[in-house]
């Protein structure tokens, strides 16, 4: 009887602390889903801002300045993603013209990862201007990237899926800098 005096004691505290926890939790998650649409409101397209901020879990329990990191790591990990399919693309050619766009869009990208990169150092050290400069580069080199795929080679149907990663990634870059005016 003794024994099971203290486990009776350990239940009893244990269980509403867990309940305690829960609702804590709920609430934190409320909270973050509030953060995030006020931030969200403030871009072009508030209901994408919102999907591409939920999809990284850390979003409900951060404040400004960590969605503005996350949004940051998603844009980076985004850039990463176009430079491995603008190699592919580069290394699949059918012809000239095709390479040709290839072939810019994937120093384009290059440059973007490299942008990006120091962009996620300069948000750390909190250079404002370096960091909202290097997101200036990235957008330009996707907007040159669209521009000259569209000069050279207006569009085949086989790289329609090239031109929308070029669509998402040239929109949550947008989005990374309407979150970081907020900020700084």
């Amino acid at each position: 009887m003794a024994t099971q005096f203290p486990l009776l004691t350990i239940t009893m505290i244990l269980i509403p602390l867990l309940v305690l926890n829960q609702c804590l939790t709920s609430i934190g998650q409320e909270t973050g889903k509030a953060l995030i649409a006020t931030v969200c409101s403030k871009t072009e397209n508030p209901q994408d801002c919102i999907s591409l901020l939920e999809s990284d879990p850390r979003s409900f329990t951060s404040n400004l300045t960590g969605l503005a990191r996350i949004a940051l790591e998603i844009t980076a990990s985004k850039a990463n993603t176009s430079l491995v399919v603008a190699e592919y693309w580069l290394q699949h050619a059918k012809d000239y013209t095709d390479w040709a766009s290839a072939s810019a869009c994937r120093g384009g990208y290059a440059s973007s990862v490299n942008s990006m990169q120091d962009s996620l150092r300069a948000f750390d050290e909190l250079k404002s201007d370096r960091l909202f400069q290097n997101l200036q580069y990235v957008i330009n080199n996707v907007t040159y990237c669209q521009k000259t795929r569209y000069w050279i080679s207006p569009s085949p149907p086989a790289s329609d899926a090239f031109n929308d990663l070029n669509a998402t990634m040239l929109k949550i870059t947008k989005y990374v800098l309407a979150i970081l005016h907020q900020l700084f």
